[in-house]
C-alpha cells in the first residue's frame, strides 16, 4: 500500500495534473509514497459480508476526514461530499474488472478505538497541526448511496451520516513518525464515544511469524472493507510485515489477529496500482502471498507502542 493522505487541495492538484496536456500513461496520477497492495486473491470485503466477529471489531473502526469534505451539519446529521473512485485515476480510469470501481471515496486514512475518547492512527495520518481540522467518522461502510452505475471520472455524490457517529481531533496525546521505523499517534475526541466498545490490543511482545492476521480500514477512501487471510511474515523491533491486501487510505487501520486483538497498525507497504497498457486503464498491482513484490511486503507498527498512552479499560472480546 502506499501512503496515502489526502485533503481539498490535494485533490485538485492530483485531478489538474493528471488532465494537464501532454500527460502519458507513464505520466498518470499515482500516489506520490508507498504503500499497500494486493498480494495473491484480493480478499477485500464489504464490512457486512466478513465473519460476525470481524463485524463487531468494524464497529469500532473509523474514517479519517478532513473538514473540507463536509458540506455541514443539521438537523442531527452531517453531510459528506464524495469523490468517485474513479476521478482519482483520471483520464485513464480503472479497469473494468477492478473491484469497488462503481462506488465513492471519502477521507484519507483509517483509525480505530482504543478508549472511550481515545483513537489510535498511524502518525503519518495527523499532526498537532492538522488536528484542527481532522475528523473521525464511525461507520462508514458501503450504504446503497456509494454502488450503482459506474460514475465517470470527476463525479460526486454526498452521503449523510448521523451527526452521533462524526467526531472531531481534540488533541494529539502522542505522535510518532518514522519513514522506515515505529509510525503512530494516539488521538483525543472531542467527547467520548458512544455506542461503540474500543478494540483490545497487544500491550507486550510481539506477535508471532505465520500468526493469521485480518485489516479493517478504507482502502484508497472506499467504504470500509475486510482483508481476511493474512499472515505475519516477519517481525522486526518496531514493526512486523503481512500480506494483507490494502491501500492508501488503510494507514492507521488495525491488524487484529484471529482473537481480534490489534497487534498492529498498518502504516506502509508496496505500490497500489499498476498501469495495464492493454487495456489503457489501472489497476491494483497483484504480488505473490508467498514472495510479496521482490520480497516486500506491508509494514504495520507493533501495538504494544500504545500502552503508555492508552489506559487499560474494557475492550471488545468476540
Amino acid at each position: 500500500m502506499r501512503i496515502f493522505a489526502r485533503s481539498s487541495w490535494q485533490v485538485s492538484l492530483a485531478l489538474a495534473f493528471a488532465l494537464a496536456a501532454g500527460c502519458s500513461p507513464a505520466d498518470a496520477p499515482v500516489e506520490s509514497q508507498s504503500f499497500d497492495v494486493v498480494y495473491g486473491t484480493d480478499d477485500r470485503v464489504e464490512v457486512p459480508d466478513a465473519s460476525a466477529d470481524e463485524q463487531g471489531a468494524a464497529e469500532a473502526v473509523a474514517a479519517v476526514l478532513d473538514y473540507s469534505e463536509f458540506a455541514g451539519c443539521a438537523g442531527g446529521e452531517c453531510t459528506i461530499d464524495l469523490l468517485s473512485y474513479e476521478s482519482w485515476f483520471s483520464p485513464y480510469g480503472l479497469c473494468s474488472d477492478e473491484p469497488f470501481r462503481d462506488q465513492y471515496t471519502a477521507g484519507f486514512c483509517t483509525a480505530f478505538l482504543v478508549d472511550d475518547d481515545l483513537v489510535a492512527t498511524a502518525g503519518h495520518c495527523v499532526t498537532n497541526y492538522s488536528c484542527g481540522s481532522t475528523a473521525f467518522v464511525f461507520g462508514f461502510q458501503a450504504p446503497d448511496a456509494t454502488t450503482g452505475v459506474v460514475p465517470g471520472p470527476g463525479d460526486s455524490a454526498t452521503l449523510d451520516v448521523p451527526e452521533s457517529d462524526v467526531y472531531t481531533c481534540d488533541s494529539v496525546v502522542k505522535r510518532v513518525y518514522t519513514a522506515t521505523g515505529a509510525d503512530y499517534a494516539v488521538v483525543r475526541l472531542d467527547r467520548a464515544v458512544t455506542g461503540r466498545t474500543p478494540l483490545c490490543f497487544r500491550r507486550t511482545g510481539k506477535v508471532a511469524n505465520g500468526a493469521s492476521v485480518r485489516v479493517i480500514g478504507s482502502p484508497y477512501g472506499l467504504p470500509l472493507k475486510v482483508a481476511d487471510n493474512a499472515v505475519v511474515k516477519s517481525s522486526g523491533r518496531n514493526a512486523f510485515s503481512t500480506n494483507a491486501d490494502s491501500y492508501g487510505g488503510n494507514s492507521g487501520s488495525p491488524v487484529l489477529d484471529a482473537d481480534m486483538t490489534v497487534q498492529g497498525i498498518l502504516v506502509r507497504g508496496n505500490t497500489d496500482y499498476t498501469y495495464d497498457y492493454a487495456g489503457h486503464c489501472y489497476r491494483s498491482n497483484e504480488c505473490t502471498d508467498g514472495g510479496g513484490c521482490g520480497g516486500s511486503y506491508e509494514d504495520a507498527t507493533h501495538s504494544r507502542f500504545l500502552s503508555s498512552w492508552v489506559p487499560t479499560g474494557t475492550c471488545y472480546t468476540p
